[in-house]
């Protein structure tokens, strides 16, 4: 089960930003339905792969579905509550839309894109520009994508397919008011590299064989009376990412919001996504991601993978903030 807790600071109309019936939720999650039935039997393999579903629920109902929206600007807050599927959300005809913010709010600016990866626990919002499209139909998609990982999925689609989401049908006549795509929100104050007092790496691995405890961070499973590591509250620290594995791992951060530096060791390899404040951020295979964070509050957290199927394996860290 999951859901939205939408927090506003009330200043999203001065900014120029869809609000009201313009302002629309989706939670986006893959179930594997059978005989009319939700079902949930992982085997071996997808604890490995992670659970895939064979279709694609939009707000809980089975997509895609239908929305009647105004001939405007719209603003859609867009949740991967999927087990492990990374979905790749876009619009019919491959047009533009614009990405606006990311897990921790909005982004310095509105960058144009027409495909943005959304891996499970990552949210986005979006704005979609409707203002010459009455009486037209706009279907929003997960676009297929070059798979990653195992694609074994059994009787689920394989990941990176492509999933129907949601048509959007256009009002007839032009509409009061309709928006326009804001030029720049608030600059994000950027962490500074060479404040950094601590350097970790977490490697991501996955063991070999058909068994429990396959996914591990650092070689170690997780273990609830085990504290893995100190951090001391309002230090900036590094953390890099290693997947040595062939599975994707969306990595999850409790207390903080993070800043992702550079990916493969490059600034230039960064997904639109990563500059905006995160808390989840999608580590490829045989990728490397570095982020840079702080704590502000001294309490007890963990850190893991957000594939459903391999924190519950064991890919989860203890961390105290002191």
């Amino acid at each position: 089960l999951a859901g939205m807790v939408i927090i506003d600071d009330g200043n999203d109309a001065q900014r120029g930003l869809p609000t009201g019936v313009r302002d629309i939720p989706l939670v986006l999650a893959d179930k594997r339905v059978s005989n009319g039935a939700l079902v949930y039997q992982p085997s071996v393999m997808d604890m490995m792969t992670g659970w895939m579903g064979n279709v694609l629920t939009v707000n809980g109902m089975a997509g895609p579905v239908t929305a009647n929206v105004d001939a405007a600007v719209i603003r859609l807050r867009l949740l991967n509550a999927s087990n492990s599927r990374i979905l790749n959300p876009a619009l019919s005809g491959g047009r533009v839309f614009w990405l606006i913010a990311t897990d921790g709010g909005l982004l310095a600016a509105p960058v144009p894109v027409t495909s943005v990866l959304l891996a499970p626990g990552e949210r986005i919002e979006v704005l979609l520009d409707l203002r010459n499209e009455a009486g037209q139909r706009v279907r929003l998609t997960s676009a297929n994508f070059a798979a990653m990982g195992n694609s074994m999925m059994g009787s689920a689609p394989p990941h990176g397919s492509a999933f129907d989401v949601i048509d959007f049908v256009v009002a007839n006549t032009a509409a009061v008011n309709p928006g326009a795509i804001p030029a720049t929100f608030s600059p994000i104050a950027r962490f500074d590299p060479a404040a950094t007092t601590v350097t970790r790496v977490f490697e991501l691995t996955e063991m070999n064989g058909m068994m429990a405890g396959q996914h591990r961070i650092n070689g170690v499973l997780y273990n609830p009376a085990r504290v893995d590591f100190l951090v001391g509250r309002g230090n900036q620290e590094r953390w890099q990412f290693i997947n040595r594995g062939m599975e994707p791992h969306p990595m999850h951060v409790h207390g903080t919001q993070f800043q992702v530096l550079s990916r493969d060791g490059s600034e230039g390899r960064r997904l639109a996504t990563d500059f905006g404040w995160k808390d989840t951020v999608l580590v490829r295979p045989f990728e490397s991601v570095e982020i840079a964070l702080r704590f502000v509050v001294a309490a007890n957290y963990v850190l893991h993978c957000h594939n459903l199927e391999h924190e519950d394996d064991g890919m989860m860290l203890n961390f105290n903030v002191v």
